[in-house]
């Protein structure tokens, strides 16, 4: 049997789109730490009388979230990273206003998800010691569709 090999998660990109539907413009969220894809399911029991004593369940729908956490930068010209900036941006306003496109990808091996979600930044914190950190959810409004990431 060939032997398994690990696949890192540090080779995974987030980028949003700060443009618009018609005209995206893809931009790279810097600064991740942790990236977490995360699917949760609506279940209802399906048991019957028919089942023997055995119980059944079936999902009715499924949500999503990215949760996204890392640390707040900027370039030499303090110039703020525009990935970051553009989803605080979005995740202190509510309902529609809040609403972006987003993307998740790695190249090796290829794979991708991408999707609409409400941002929800999270802020800053930490202690006199730390680096400023920001975490921010994303809220899917929809489907999460697979991203084909190669050209």
């Amino acid at each position: 049997m060939a032997e398994l090999t690990k696949i890192p998660l540090a080779g995974w990109k987030v980028e949003v789109n700060t443009g618009t539907v018609d005209v995206p413009v893809w931009t790279q969220v810097k600064g991740q730490r942790n990236q977490d894809i995360q699917i949760s399911p609506t279940n209802q029991d399906t048991s019957t009388f028919d089942s023997n004593g055995w119980g059944s369940d079936g999902s009715t729908q499924k949500k999503y979230k990215v949760v996204l956490e890392g640390l707040e930068g900027y370039t030499s010209a303090y110039v703020r990273d525009p990935g970051q900036v553009f989803l605080k941006a979005k995740g202190k306003l509510v309902g529609d206003a809040a609403v972006v496109q987003w993307r998740a990808y790695r190249l090796n091996p290829d794979e991708g998800y991408q999707g609409t979600a409400e941002a929800q930044w999270n802020g800053t914190g930490g202690s006199l010691t730390e680096f400023t950190r920001f975490q921010c959810e994303l809220l899917g409004q929809g489907e999460l569709a697979d991203y084909d990431p190669t050209p």
